[in-house]
Protein backbone atom coordinates (compact mmCIF):
# COMPACT_ATOMS: atom_id res chain seq x y z
CA UNK A 1 0.00 0.00 0.00
CA UNK A 2 2.82 2.41 0.87
CA UNK A 3 4.56 1.64 -2.43
CA UNK A 4 1.42 2.50 -4.41
CA UNK A 5 1.06 5.79 -2.53
CA UNK A 6 4.70 6.59 -3.26
CA UNK A 7 4.24 5.80 -6.97
CA UNK A 8 1.12 8.00 -7.07
CA UNK A 9 3.11 10.85 -5.52
CA UNK A 10 5.87 10.43 -8.09
CA UNK A 11 3.32 10.48 -10.92
CA UNK A 12 1.78 13.71 -9.56
CA UNK A 13 5.18 15.42 -9.22
CA UNK A 14 6.11 14.29 -12.73
CA UNK A 15 2.87 15.68 -14.16
CA UNK A 16 3.41 19.02 -12.39
CA UNK A 17 6.98 19.27 -13.72
CA UNK A 18 5.83 18.48 -17.26
CA UNK A 19 3.15 21.15 -16.98
CA UNK A 20 5.68 23.72 -15.75
CA UNK A 21 8.07 22.81 -18.54
CA UNK A 22 5.34 23.30 -21.17
CA UNK A 23 4.47 26.66 -19.61
CA UNK A 24 8.10 27.86 -19.67
CA UNK A 25 8.43 26.81 -23.31
CA UNK A 26 5.19 28.56 -24.30
CA UNK A 27 6.00 31.71 -22.34
CA UNK A 28 9.56 31.98 -23.64
CA UNK A 29 8.35 31.66 -27.23
CA UNK A 30 5.64 34.26 -26.62
CA UNK A 31 8.21 36.65 -25.12
CA UNK A 32 10.47 36.11 -28.15
CA UNK A 33 7.56 36.85 -30.50
CA UNK A 34 6.68 40.02 -28.59
CA UNK A 35 10.27 41.27 -28.62
CA UNK A 36 10.56 40.57 -32.34
CA UNK A 37 7.24 42.30 -33.11
CA UNK A 38 8.16 45.38 -31.08
CA UNK A 39 11.68 45.58 -32.52
CA UNK A 40 10.44 46.09 -36.07
CA UNK A 41 13.22 43.78 -37.27
CA UNK A 42 12.72 40.59 -39.23
CA UNK A 43 13.54 37.15 -37.89
CA UNK A 44 16.20 36.80 -40.57
CA UNK A 45 17.80 40.13 -39.63
CA UNK A 46 17.98 39.18 -35.94
CA UNK A 47 19.36 35.76 -36.90
CA UNK A 48 22.12 37.37 -38.96
CA UNK A 49 22.94 39.87 -36.19
CA UNK A 50 23.58 37.00 -33.77
CA UNK A 51 25.68 35.29 -36.44
CA UNK A 52 23.28 32.46 -37.21
CA UNK A 53 21.53 31.27 -40.35
CA UNK A 54 18.61 33.39 -41.58
CA UNK A 55 16.12 30.78 -40.36
CA UNK A 56 17.55 30.45 -36.83
CA UNK A 57 15.03 32.65 -34.97
CA UNK A 58 12.15 31.00 -36.80
CA UNK A 59 13.47 27.62 -35.71
CA UNK A 60 13.71 28.86 -32.10
CA UNK A 61 10.04 29.83 -32.22
CA UNK A 62 8.99 26.50 -33.72
CA UNK A 63 10.88 24.24 -31.31
CA UNK A 64 9.10 22.28 -28.65
CA UNK A 65 11.81 23.18 -26.15
CA UNK A 66 12.70 26.45 -24.49
CA UNK A 67 15.65 28.27 -26.04
CA UNK A 68 18.95 28.15 -24.19
CA UNK A 69 19.35 31.23 -22.02
CA UNK A 70 22.37 32.52 -23.95
CA UNK A 71 20.43 32.43 -27.23
CA UNK A 72 17.39 34.03 -25.60
CA UNK A 73 19.61 36.84 -24.27
CA UNK A 74 21.26 37.38 -27.67
CA UNK A 75 17.89 37.73 -29.39
CA UNK A 76 16.63 40.04 -26.65
CA UNK A 77 19.69 42.27 -26.97
CA UNK A 78 19.35 42.53 -30.76
CA UNK A 79 15.67 43.41 -30.34
CA UNK A 80 16.63 46.25 -27.97
CA UNK A 81 15.76 44.51 -24.69
CA UNK A 82 17.73 43.67 -21.55
CA UNK A 83 17.35 40.49 -19.48
CA UNK A 84 17.56 40.52 -15.69
CA UNK A 85 17.56 37.98 -12.88
CA UNK A 86 16.04 39.20 -9.62
CA UNK A 87 16.15 37.76 -6.15
CA UNK A 88 17.32 38.37 -2.61
CA UNK A 89 17.03 42.12 -3.10
CA UNK A 90 19.34 42.08 -6.12
CA UNK A 91 18.81 42.68 -9.81
CA UNK A 92 21.49 41.28 -12.10
CA UNK A 93 21.68 42.25 -15.78
CA UNK A 94 22.62 39.15 -17.78
CA UNK A 95 22.37 40.88 -21.16
CA UNK A 96 25.96 42.16 -21.30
Amino acid sequence: MLVNHHLDSIAIVSAVLESLERRVIMESREVLRTMLDHSGKSRAEISRRIKRSDSYVGVLLARKTAPQIDNFVKVARECGYRVYVEGNGERIDITS
